[in-house]
Parts: C-alpha cells; structure tokens; sequence
C-alpha cells in the first residue's frame, strides 16, 4: 500500500520532478511552479526513462508526469516508482480523458489527475494536498470515472472471473465496498482483524492494485459487486471520487 506520509521536515519546500516531452508545456508550468516559495523544481526529465534515473538520483518529493511520452507512458512510470519509492506521490497532468488512461491511473495509486486544460492553480493545489496526503482528481475526470463505475458494462476489463478469488475475500471486497474498517468487517464475517488485513494485502498483490480505491475499482469491474443497487452503495462510491481517500 503506498505511503502517504510527507518525509521532509514541516516548512521545508516541497521537491518536484516533472516529466514531460512537450518543451513548450514544460517550460511553461516550470516557470509558474517556480513562483510558490513552497515548491522547487529538482529537476525536468523529458520521457519516462530519463525521470526514473532522476528519481533514483534526487529522491523528489513529488513527480508530477505526461502520460502520452516517448517509450513507457506516465502511469507506467508511477507504478515503477511506486515499487521502489512507495512515499514518493506521483500526479497525472495530461490532456488525455481516455478511459483506460483513467482507470489504469487510478489503479496505479497517483495522488492526483489534473488536465492540461485547468488553470495552473489547480496544478498547485494537487501538489499541497499530495503533500498532506490528500488526493486530488479533475471535476471532468471524475465525472467520468464515476459514469464508468455506473456502467459497468462499458468498462473495458470484463474478462474478470470470480472463481479467481476465494470465499473470503470476495466478502471483504464486497464488505469493503459497503464502506466497512477492518474492525467492522471482521466482526460482520466472525475473522479476527489480523486474518481481514492479511487477505486485504494478499487481494492488493493478486489484483496489482496499491490502494483501497484500486480494490474497490476492480471489484465493480469483475461484478464482483454492484454499488448501484443501493443507496448505500452510491454515497461510498461517490464519496471516494469527492474525497478519493480511504
């Protein structure tokens, strides 16, 4: 599960790698960054490849990437950061409303998505509320996120199988969709709460996700569950997309 917890000292700025090909873009929002006293550009990398040697080399605080670039995409460069620096937060800033971009970002466990369209202050506030471990996501993206959770039908992963998973951690899946803690689900299966944890990690290793949002996402897409059946269904689901946290 990634870390959300900030290791620079409080006050101290907040150290940025943006990885983006466009060199008009880059200088652009470089240059508007640069005007926060809380914020320090560490470095630019111009594709996927390049800003994961700097991430190796600068240790950022946050990484904010391009999607579409030469060689591996931005959300393939999350999950590779996320694999050996889970405390570092990666935000999505891209033009692109594609929803497998969408789905596959927010499986990857991004802190934020913001579109190259907004205004360059919303860039800013995904950035300080990476910092406080908040989560930041685009009206649009949102709204779309939460058409595709409603219709199931139309999301492109369907080949899911149930029979992959066992008895108990569908519960849980199901449990943890209805917006249960651990405590809480345990004592509704009769598990103690060691056994739910260790079946929730096991489920994050088994489907490759890294947070509850990842889980909850794939649940609904392997109709696992429906969210929509019920009220109480939707207020979770919606009350992931407007605060996007666990």
């Amino acid at each position: 599960m990634n870390s959300n917890l900030s290791h620079e000292p409080p006050g101290k700025p907040c150290r940025i790698l943006y990885a983006d090909h466009h060199p008009g873009m880059a200088a652009g929002v470089i240059n508007h960054l640069k005007t926060h006293p809380h914020i320090k550009i560490a470095g630019h990398a111009c594709n996927a490849c390049t800003a994961m040697e700097m991430v190796e080399e600068l240790q950022p605080d946050v990484v904010i990437t391009s999607i579409n670039m030469p060689g591996k995409n931005g959300i393939e460069l999350a999950k590779e950061i996320y694999s050996t620096y889970p405390w570092i937060k990666v935000i999505i800033f891209s033009s692109s409303m594609d929803d497998q971009h969408i789905t596959d970002a927010v499986d990857a466990g991004i802190m934020g998505y913001v579109l190259k369209t907004d205004d360059l202050s919303l860039l800013v506030q995904a950035i300080e509320k990476a910092m406080k471990g908040e989560k930041y996501l685009n009206a649009a993206v949102a709204a779309r996120l939460l058409e595709l959770l409603q219709h199931t039908g139309t999301n492109p992963i369907k080949t899911m199988q149930r029979h992959q998973h066992t008895d108990d951690e569908m519960a849980i899946m199901r449990e943890n969709c209805n917006g249960l803690s651990v405590d809480e689900i345990a004592a509704k299966l009769n598990m103690e709460k060691r056994q739910v944890t260790a079946i929730k990690e096991r489920l994050f290793k088994k489907v490759k996700c890294h947070n509850m949002v990842g889980l909850a996402m794939y649940a609904v897409r392997a109709y696992i569950v429906n969210p929509w059946r019920s009220g109480a269904g939707c207020i979770f689901y919606a009350g992931l997309l407007i605060n996007w946290c666990w």
